[in-house]
C-alpha cells in the first residue's frame, strides 16, 4: 500500500477478511467497518470488537476512531445503527462484549 510523504492512510473502509491488512495501515484516522456478522474466527470481526470497545473515543495505540456499519439485508440498505438484520426483524452486532455492543444500537430496536 502506498504512502504519501510517508504518512500512514487516514481513512479505510471494509467489510472482509480480504481488507483487515488495509485496515490495519490506518493511524490517526477513521476505521468504517461494514458489519456483516462475520464470526470471532475472522481477521475482520477484531475490527468489530474495536468500533465497540472504542465506541466515542479513539484507540490510544493508533488514535483511531472505529466506526461500525449496519445493514438491513433484507432490504438491501445501510441503517442508522452499527447492528445489522437479515431478516428485518432481529438486529444484533454480532459483538458478545461491551454488553453485546449496545453503543451502537442507536434503533428503537
Amino acid at each position: 500500500m502506498p504512502n504519501h510523504k510517508g504518512a500512514a492512510p487516514i481513512y479505510s473502509s471494509g467489510d472482509s477478511d480480504g481488507d483487515c491488512e488495509m485496515l490495519s495501515t490506518v493511524r490517526d484516522g477513521i476505521v468504517d467497518t461494514n458489519n456483516r456478522l462475520m464470526d470471532n474466527s475472522t481477521c475482520i470481526y477484531s475490527f468489530y470488537e474495536k468500533a465497540c470497545q472504542y465506541f466515542g473515543t479513539t484507540e490510544p495505540i493508533t488514535n483511531n476512531t472505529y466506526l461500525l456499519q449496519g445493514q438491513d439485508k433484507s432490504i438491501g440498505s445501510w441503517i442508522t445503527s452499527g447492528f445489522t438484520t437479515k431478516d428485518g426483524v432481529t438486529y444484533t452486532s454480532g459483538v458478545p462484549t461491551n454488553d453485546r455492543c449496545a453503543a451502537y444500537r442507536f434503533l428503537n430496536l
